[in-house]
């Protein structure tokens, strides 16, 4: 397996923020090895301002990225969930959506929930393949054969996120060995 490099990019959301929100973008991302070699990794992308969300999403970028290492992306992203939601909570608390990975010596595998997205770069043909499909009502529309243009009107409105995620809710795929 040959070494990667790791690195992110954000910018804050278009919304403007209100009085009392914490500045800046609410994303994080972390990558951690195992002893036995696995490499997991995690980006989150918190959805909102509050200061609550400010400090929780590194936390869950760091439990994700290390249960995906270790276990499986599957286990990282529902652990990660699991530490935001709240039973029985009223709903308008932190939310956040993800994508996790495992890099092995055997093969890659990723997992997601909500608007984002994994892409792969086969350097023998430079072609740029997306592995994931958004979790979203304009994602779902198109798939339903609704023209694109008017799709669009849909996309940030999430199907799935990381307040009621569960395995059912969430997707993984292998990714092929060319792109990593």
């Amino acid at each position: 397996m040959r070494k990667a490099d790791i690195g992110i990019a954000s910018r804050p959301g278009l919304r403007p923020t209100r009085p009392g929100d914490a500045p800046g973008s609410a994303d994080a991302a972390h990558a951690w090895t195992a002893a036995g070699g696995a490499v997991g990794a995690a980006v989150i992308d918190g959805i909102g301002h509050s200061t609550e969300l400010h400090a929780l999403v590194p936390v869950l970028a760091v439990d994700a990225a290390r249960r995906s290492a270790l276990r499986h992306p599957m286990a990282g992203l529902i652990g990660a969930a699991e530490l935001l939601q709240n039973p029985g909570a009223p709903r308008g608390g932190p939310e956040a959506v993800g994508i996790t990975a495992r890099v092995r010596a055997d093969g890659t595998w990723i997992a997601w929930a909500g608007d984002c997205r994994a892409y792969g770069l086969d350097p023998d043909t430079g072609i740029l393949t997306r592995y994931t499909t958004d979790h979203t009502v304009a994602a779902h529309y198109a798939q339903q054969g609704m023209p694109a243009d008017e799709a669009a009107a849909y996309s940030s409105q999430l199907t799935v996120s990381f307040s009621d995620l569960s395995i059912a809710a969430c997707n993984e795929a292998p990714i092929p060995k060319a792109t990593w």
